[in-house]
């Protein structure tokens, strides 16, 4: 049960969604007790791995390189993307984001950085790519990583919190 806990919410469900394991599933209840958690900002995933994915790519890390994110000089990132389908996947957009607090807004400011593109992955291989991001001020920021969509969207997306340090002549 979720309740009243603060903070996001998600409701995972990893299933083959065989017909045989819903036959005693009260489904006039299933509709109203999905709305009512949708209702109450409970984010629902369903993994269904009933069959292998033909196109599917997963962001298995995204990590900082350097010791250290500093205002206005930038750091370099890594992302590791792995084909976990069956199919080559040719041309897979990397779609990259600054996330920064706003000073004056509940919203956070969102800035989009120039994006990647994998050229190829065949089934089973993985790639490390790299590339620096440049934060305009210290504090808080988060680096998103979101691949382009494929049959299984819940690995697409990648988020790293930093600490942006202060620019410090010496």
């Amino acid at each position: 049960e979720f309740g009243d806990r603060p903070g996001s919410k998600e409701l995972v469900l990893l299933s083959d969604f065989r017909e045989v394991d819903f036959e005693l599933l009260d489904t006039q209840s299933l509709a109203p007790a999905l709305t009512l958690l949708t209702e109450g900002d409970v984010a629902i995933t369903a993994f269904d791995f009933s069959k292998p994915a033909g196109r599917n790519a997963q962001i298995e890390s995204l990590v900082l390189q350097d010791s250290a994110v500093v205002a206005e000089v930038g750091a370099t990132f890594a992302i590791t993307v792995t084909n976990t389908g069956n199919d080559v996947i040719d041309k897979l957009p990397v779609a990259l984001t600054l996330v920064l607090p706003s000073p004056t807004a509940e919203v956070p400011i969102e800035v989009a950085l120039p994006q990647m593109t994998i050229s190829s992955l065949a089934p089973g291989d993985r790639r490390t790519e790299t590339f620096r991001v440049i934060c305009p001020a210290a504090g808080s920021a988060v680096i998103r990583a979101e691949l382009g969509s494929d049959e299984l969207p819940g690995d697409n997306t990648a988020q790293l919190a930093v600490t942006v340090r202060d620019l410090m002549d010496v």
